[in-house]
């Protein structure tokens, strides 16, 4: 099951949660997003949720718990589960975190999958400001 599907399927309608880094992602390069998401969460236990935005439109909130869960269950194995046959090692895509420069800006760390340099984000508050690596 592509990361995507499995991403909106863990999403969850939040109103009460609010300056959560956000997640954004790009429905055609989303690939190894889920994966990402567990690093950035195994980095700091502190990190609770992120929202995710899929090409501009906030899908909802998806939580360490909810995103660490689809981990557990594909490391814990069943009968016939090595059958499998894969190349060795593993991807080790890192998910960049982007601010707005500008001081006290109410907008929430974005988490990216790419990042251009030469056309870089724009901060949702500050329109013609373009969001820096934090």
């Amino acid at each position: 099951m592509p990361d995507l599907d499995v991403l909106r399927g863990l999403a969850r309608d939040e109103p009460g949660v609010q300056d959560e880094p956000v997640l954004a992602v790009e429905a055609a390069a989303q690939g190894g997003t889920l994966g990402a998401l567990q690093r950035y969460f195994g980095e700091d236990d502190g990190r609770r949720g992120v929202t995710l935005v899929v090409d501009g439109e906030r899908v909802g909130h998806v939580s360490r718990a909810d995103a660490i869960g689809p981990l557990a269950e594909a490391t814990r194995g069943s009968y016939g589960s090595s059958s499998g046959m894969s190349l060795p090692g593993h991807a080790q895509y890192r998910l960049l975190r982007l601010r707005c420069p500008i001081p006290g800006c109410p907008t929430p760390e974005i988490l990216v999958m790419n990042y251009d340099e030469d056309d870089p984000p724009r901060c949702p508050t500050h329109r013609s400001v373009d969001l820096e690596r934090a």
